[in-house]
Formats: structure tokens, C-alpha cells, sequence
């Protein structure tokens, strides 16, 4: 993990909110509410999953339908995950990362004796899109997945939901109403 300062942190947001730069993609959950925008342009959701994981610390923030939901497995903590993917260089991409005013930089260079992981999943009417970063992966820790037709996007939602479940195993008790009871034999 890299630290970056909160004034190129705060560059980043500038270049994406003023700029309208195209090479970079925000995911931000502040207070309940989230946002994304995707290559300059502000995106109208049905459903997001933004998932950071450090070694024992894990935190999601998502909405699907009307739903919104949280999980952390901190007691304190800030309402607000901001994720920022860097696409500027072609050789290089990168995950600026803000939490509690913790701000880290990763790419595929970085090695780590911890795993983080990093998951962010939109779902819009018209297409998915899920990207994930696994720092414990050798070569190419990030990988992306879009998706454009109904099949591919219940794919795409299953495969997020599905990580997000191996990641944070707990999530499934804490936010049930993702998730359909198990059905009990009446036999």
C-alpha cells in the first residue's frame, strides 16, 4: 500500500469533476448516498457495490433497486469510501483509494504482505460494468468485466455479489435481504 497525499488526491477529483477528464472513473459513497462517473459523465444506477478490504478491516457500501446498504467491520467509522480509477497511462492503471481521510494508491506493481482487495460493480438499465483488484494475484491484479446484454449483466451481478460474499463472508448475516434463505426440506 502506497500512501498519496490529500492534495493529489484532491487533484484527481478536480480533473474528474472539472475537467471532465475521460481516462478516469469515480466510485463515491458519502453519507448514503452514492455516485459514479464513468469516463466524464455521471452515471443513473439501479445498483453499485463499492468494496475495500484490508487484511481484517472490510467495508461495502451499494445500492440495488431502492435498497441501499452498509457493511464495515470496524465499529467507527466515516461514512464515505471515495475510489478513483486512474486509466491515464496506457501501460499503467491505478486505484487511488480514500477512507477516513487515509488516502493509497495501488497498481500492479505493488506487493503486500496483507491482501487488499477492491471491488467496484455499477448496474444501469443498459450495461454493467464490474472491476476488481486483488493485490495477492502475481501479474495483472486488476481485472475488468462489462457487460451489455440481460444475460451478461445478471452474470456481471452475480459474479460482484460473489465476490463480494468471498471477501466478507459475514456480509451474508448482516444484510440478509441480499441474500434468499436457505429452503428447509419439509420431507
Amino acid at each position: 500500500m502506497k500512501t498519496i497525499n490529500q492534495k493529489k488526491y484532491q487533484k484527481y477529483i478536480n480533473e474528474l469533476l472539472n475537467k471532465n477528464e475521460k481516462k478516469l472513473s469515480l466510485f463515491c459513497h458519502q453519507d448514503g448516498n452514492n455516485s459514479i462517473i464513468i469516463e466524464g459523465k455521471r452515471i443513473k444506477f439501479g445498483g453499485a457495490l463499492f468494496v475495500y478490504s484490508r487484511g481484517d478491516f472490510q467495508i461495502c457500501f451499494g445500492k440495488f433497486g431502492e435498497e441501499n446498504f452498509s457493511y464495515t467491520s470496524e465499529k467507527v467509522y466515516k461514512n464515505q469510501l471515495y475510489i478513483i480509477v486512474d486509466q491515464k497511462s496506457n501501460e499503467k492503471k491505478r486505484l487511488h483509494v480514500n477512507f477516513n481521510n487515509e488516502y493509497v494508491t495501488h497498481s500492479d506493481k505493488d506487493i503486500y504482505e496483507e491482501r487488499e482487495f477492491i471491488l467496484t460493480y455499477v448496474e444501469t438499465q443498459k450495461f454493467a460494468q464490474l472491476q476488481v483488484y486483488d493485490s495477492f494475484l502475481k501479474d495483472n491484479k486488476f481485472g475488468e468485466f462489462f457487460a451489455d446484454t440481460f444475460s451478461t449483466i445478471t452474470s456481471a451481478r452475480c459474479l460482484a455479489l460473489g465476490q463480494l460474499v468471498n471477501v466478507i463472508p459475514d456480509i451474508t448475516t448482516e444484510i440478509p435481504s441480499l441474500y434468499e434463505s436457505a429452503v428447509e426440506d419439509e420431507a
